[in-house]
């Protein structure tokens, strides 16, 4: 899973941070529409069952998030 290649931290490119982030942002922006929240919650479940989110628990900014 490609998730699971992204770094949790990194201060030249697109983070496992960020793409959380972008996934908060984006139902955030959108919590009256269920044809938007739903997926974002869908993909939550994905990458939590393919444990692509662990590697946030061994960082302190992932562990805020």
């Amino acid at each position: 899973m490609y998730a699971k290649s992204i770094p949790v931290v990194n201060d030249d490119g697109y983070t496992l941070i960020d793409l959380v982030n972008d996934i908060m942002g984006t139902a955030n922006r959108n919590l009256a529409s269920n044809t938007i929240v739903i997926p974002v919650l869908q993909t939550f479940k994905i990458l939590l069952e393919a444990e692509a989110l662990e590697s946030l628990a061994n960082t302190k900014k992932g562990k805020e998030k």
